[in-house]
């Protein structure tokens, strides 16, 4: 509310003073970015808090083959095409 305010008020000051230098441009940055400010302060407060994660179910390997699901004879047999790994 108060980014709001403070543009509204660059805005106005800027078109009672007529300014065209360096201190009406500054100004008239300024008064972009408050007014960036204030609609990102309300399109987040428009946002839903409430919002829970999704009930997804977690999904757990077995304890050996964590936390990458692959042991190193298989990266040996996937780096050899032409061969066949035999697992024991």
């Amino acid at each position: 509310m108060v980014a709001a305010l403070g543009a509204l008020a660059l805005l106005v000051t800027l078109v009672v003073w007529r300014r065209q230098d360096l201190l009406g441009v500054a100004l008239a940055l300024l008064c972009v970015l408050l007014t960036m400010v204030a609609g990102v302060s309300v399109s987040a407060a428009g946002q839903d808090d409430d919002q829970e994660p999704g009930d997804r179910p977690i999904v757990a390997g077995p304890p050996e083959l964590m936390p990458y699901g692959i042991d190193a004879d298989t990266l040996e047999a996937l780096d050899q095409p032409g061969r066949v790994a035999c697992g024991a």
